[in-house]
């Protein structure tokens, strides 16, 4: 880290572009397009290793920087209790002779935001000073305890620390209730987190147990968010070393010595390092992966990325050659975080996602099971059961599935906590597959609605077999991998559920997909960034639900007919979605593309992402004249607003180049933007304040032990 602004050389400080080298910043100029500098950050030459570890598959690519292009690709099942095993076998696919060319090795993955989900990692306890009951009300985090010891949304001290109740909250966290860890968030720390670093100095005189602070994570005002995302950090941080130390094994034991980097939930790539350090950062690198591998594979640079996986489709708009960063925090199961992360729209469908009829219409989703086709391929036994279901009158009946098969996948260690019929329906089906049918029979028991499944489904302990958008596609021969013919007669089944014959059954299918697919389009491409989700939603209502049926579905409404255009192409990414994209991008009026290795879109995007840093330092007008600037460590006051902006560019500056250094970056470029907002109204515009934004990018081409040099060279 740089000590003083005297060190920074180059003709000052100010808005543009600066080259790092070990810790010293030479100011390069407001632009830099097209010169050495931007082209030195960007890999040409080598190959990549990306890795996209997801909820049912691993993938992994080699990439080819200088060809741009994918040259091998592999997949394997993730394995979901020690996923490097999963990351092991899809690189034992690849060609191991490259493995010396790696340059980059770079993963995705769902493993933070699953472990979040199934509530996995230690114990953590979180202290709070100065919040009040009614937000202690919206935090679900426990054990917890609050102290007195209050900033405001400025940073000014309305009430002092209680340093003993500080030590006595440690101690009942520590001695009564066991915690593993401790997270730590002031009221006020986003702007002043003296509270939060002097908590934690008290804690280091008590206990070596590891410790989390709001502030270090974010900036977010909302302290709801920052309490939450704290203690989710605190929580997952062993297992994200786990999972570092055991990728790294399986690297070495291939000769792979490139060092791990990690896709972040915004897209961009961290050191191994920084991601034991903020494991949170890593919910949603999955699909932020997917969204940049997406965008390099079709050579855009903007467009709207639909990946269409096992259980959801998630849709994700992108400019400027990233994705689009959502101005509110991730949401993880019932946890709203405040991690950057990209804006999307997920919805529960995907290539294993059920498909009923209900009252005479087409429902999918959002439930996963398994493809009839699938089934039988891998059971063959599970044919007989589906074929007698289809058969019998049973799948005439409105609350009936014409294909509803149940398959035992795992045994519980224990059936101490399952009711008499729930055990009743694992002992039937250890003799094997069984169609709800086959189950009354079993049990005896003839109310087919009242056969306890559910729990056991959630519990993960038999698995539902049925017909989803995978046994349509091999029953339209578009797709055919596992069991044609059972697919083929489950969806006449439907067929005849619908009143229709088999290739109108199709139709109608596809045409419920295609609608689903482009209301989550439409309505991510609508909803600004910068309003509440819910804005979206009812400016998609206001479009008119006329207007929307018929653009939709093509039908004319009187002598009026409906059509709507995307004002961008569709890339379509995820092994289901070629069969999907054509009718969807002519629905919505634009071109779609599925580019060359769809499929392992999450691995390129792993590979091919910036490895950045980023900082943020906010300015705001002071009550009674003056201007306030939002360091990382403190605030301070400057009388006048050029003031405050020269010594935000030196903070700004100094503390992207400190970060970029811990980050691993010795050599990279630095952006400083300064924007100001003001607020319009009827007498004029008003200052509202001022947001410094400073990103660095590691500088990586071209190789040589002085990389500033070389890359001046090239300019």
């Amino acid at each position: 880290m740089a000590g003083s602004t005297d060190q920074f050389c180059g003709g000052g400080i100010g808005q543009g572009y600066y080259a790092v080298h070990e810790g010293q910043a030479e100011y390069l100029g407001a632009r830099l397009e097209g010169t050495g500098y931007e082209r030195a950050t960007e890999l040409r030459h080598g190959l990549g290793l990306g890795i996209d570890a997801g909820g049912t598959y691993t993938d992994a690519v080699l990439y080819d920087f200088a060809a741009s292009s994918v040259i091998a690709s592999a997949k394997a099942a993730t394995t979901h209790g020690n996923p490097a095993l999963g990351i092991g076998e899809a690189l034992d696919a690849l060609p191991a002779s490259r493995f010396a060319q790696i340059r980059r090795a770079s993963l995705a993955t769902t493993f933070a935001t699953n472990a979040i989900v199934e509530g996995k990692g230690r114990k953590v306890g979180l202290i709070l000073s100065g919040y009040d009951r009614y937000e202690l009300a919206r935090i679900s985090h426990r054990p917890l305890r609050v102290v007195k010891g209050y900033h405001d949304v400025m940073g000014n001290l309305l009430e002092d620390l209680d340093e003993a109740e500080v030590e006595a909250a440690v101690r009942g966290l520590v001695e009564t209730e066991g915690v593993e860890a401790l997270a730590v968030t002031g009221a006020g720390a986003a702007r002043n987190p003296e509270h939060e670093t002097r908590i934690k100095e008290l804690i280091r005189g008590i206990t070596t147990l590891p410790v989390v602070m709001g502030h270090e994570l974010s900036s977010e005002l909302d302290r709801i968010l920052r309490a939450t995302t704290t203690a989710l950090n605190a929580r997952i941080g062993p297992l994200i070393v786990e999972l570092g130390l055991g990728v790294e094994k399986e690297l070495a034991r291939r000769g792979i010595g490139t060092a791990l980097t990690i896709v972040r939930a915004d897209g961009s790539l961290m050191n191994l390092a920084e991601a034991r350090e903020r494991p949170i950062e890593m919910i949603l690198s999955g699909p932020a992966a997917s969204a940049q591998g997406a965008l390099r594979l079709a050579g855009l640079e903007e467009a709207v990325i639909v990946d269409m996986g096992g259980t959801t489709s998630d849709v994700a708009l992108t400019a400027r050659g990233r994705p689009v960063i959502s101005s509110r925090g991730a949401v993880i199961g019932e946890h709203r975080t405040a991690v950057r992360t990209l804006k999307s729209t997920s919805i529960g469908l995907g290539g294993d996602s059920e498909i009923r009829v209900e009252a005479g219409r087409i429902h999918l989703g959002p439930r996963r099971i398994l493809p009839i086709c699938r089934a039988v391929a891998q059971d063959s036994r599970v044919r007989a059961q589906a074929s007698e279901l289809a058969a019998s009158r049973l799948a005439e009946i409105a609350m009936m599935h014409p294909a509803q098969v149940f398959i035992l996948v795992s045994e519980p260690g224990s059936e101490a906590w399952l009711e008499p019929r729930e055990r009743a329906v694992l002992q039937a089906l250890r003799s094997g597959p069984l169609s709800i049918l086959g189950l009354a029979r079993a049990l005896d028991y003839p109310f087919l609605s009242s056969i306890p499944v559910k729990r056991l489904e959630g519990a993960g302990y038999i698995q539902r077999c049925g017909i989803t958008p995978t046994d349509l596609l091999h029953a339209e021969g578009s797709f055919r991998r596992w069991d044609t013919e059972t697919a083929i007669e489950a969806l006449g089944a439907l067929a005849t559920r619908l009143e229709v014959d088999q290739a109108g059954c199709g139709r109608i299918l596809r045409q419920a997909i295609t609608e689903s697919l482009a209301k989550a389009v439409v309505f991510e491409a609508i909803a600004d960034p910068g309003r509440p989700r819910k804005d979206g939603e009812l400016a998609l209502t206001g479009l008119g639900s006329r207007f929307w049926e018929g653009a939709l579905t093509g039908q004319a409404d009187g002598a009026l007919s409906y059509s709507m255009r995307l004002g961008l192409p569709l890339v379509g990414v995820g092994a289901p979605m070629d069969a999907f994209l054509p009718a969807l991008a002519e629905r919505l009026g634009t071109r779609g593309i599925s580019p060359p290795h769809a499929q392992t879109a999450g691995a390129v995007g792993a590979v091919t992402s910036a490895v950045t840093e980023e900082v943020e330092i906010l300015i705001r007008s002071r009550t009674g004249g003056g201007y306030v600037v939002f360091g990382p460590d403190r605030k301070r006051d400057f009388p006048s607003l050029e003031a405050a902006k020269e010594r935000a560019l030196e903070e700004g500056l100094r503390e992207i180049v400190a970060k970029a250094t811990a980050g691993g970056m010795a050599h990279c470029v630095v952006r400083i933007s300064i924007e100001d907002e003001a607020l319009a109204l009827s007498d004029g515009l008003h200052y509202m304040e001022t947001r410094l934004h400073a990103a660095a990018q590691a500088i990586v081409e071209p190789a040589g032990e002085d990389r500033i040099a070389a890359a001046r060279y090239l300019i």
